[in-house]
């Protein structure tokens, strides 16, 4: 009778076997990666979008340069002269005026040196020195000055005339400044401010009537 010979297998000795299990183990999930790509593109792009919406609240309301308003709010009159005369008619007075600011900007308004210039038919007949200053954020200032008018320099003594004697003078009242508006110390916006008013001199009563501005 033959024998059979039992035939018993080992695996190597030098681990070959179990660098192929190893090697045949299945990869990371791809999907995992992919989710969590998708899910920094998505923060970045919500981050951006923020900030622009943060930068375009700042520049529409903050950041957003307006400019000052300047106004003349009072005029009263003292030492009212005027000669009716048909040859020279003429006037003087000394008007004690106040002219105010307001800033709406989120930053200081400073002014530089001006004048208000007043004019009667297009001739100056006196001017108001304004010093230069300056109104803080979000405030108003009011500036008081005090001028001598007189009708020297009027060419046109018909007019003149004829309005002294209906007991009524119009004088006009113009002026024009420099400034800047500061940002948060480091923006610098030049912003210059116009005021052109209009009112009438009541002779009988030596009052002002009638103060309009643009």
């Amino acid at each position: 009778m033959e024998e059979k010979a039992l035939i018993i297998s080992f695996p190597p000795s030098d681990g070959s076997a179990a660098i192929a299990d190893v090697e045949s183990a299945p990869e990371p999930s791809q999907n995992l990666r992919r989710k969590k790509h998708l899910k920094l593109a998505a923060f970045i792009v919500l981050l951006i979008v923020f900030h622009a919406a943060i930068i375009t609240i700042l520049d529409r309301t903050i950041l957003k340069i307006r400019s000052p308003k300047y106004k003349l709010t009072t005029i009263n009159i003292e030492n009212l002269f005027v000669n009716n005369s048909t040859n020279s008619p003429s006037f003087s007075m000394d008007l004690e005026t106040e002219i105010a600011f307001r800033n709406r900007n989120f930053g200081p308004y400073n002014f530089e040196f001006g004048y208000l210039t007043f004019s009667y038919i297009g001739t100056r007949v006196g001017d108001a020195v304004v010093e230069s200053s300056k109104v803080k954020m979000y405030s108003s200032k009011t500036v008081n000055l005090k001028v001598k008018i007189n009708s020297k320099s009027v060419k046109e003594k018909s007019n003149l005339g004829k309005d002294i004697g209906n007991g009524r003078l119009m004088l006009k009242v113009d002026s024009e400044l420099r400034g800047q508006v500061g940002l948060m110390k480091v923006f610098k916006n030049y912003r210059g401010v116009k005021l052109n008013c209009s009112f009438v001199v009541d002779l009988a009563q030596k009052l002002v009537k009638e103060l309009n501005c643009d």
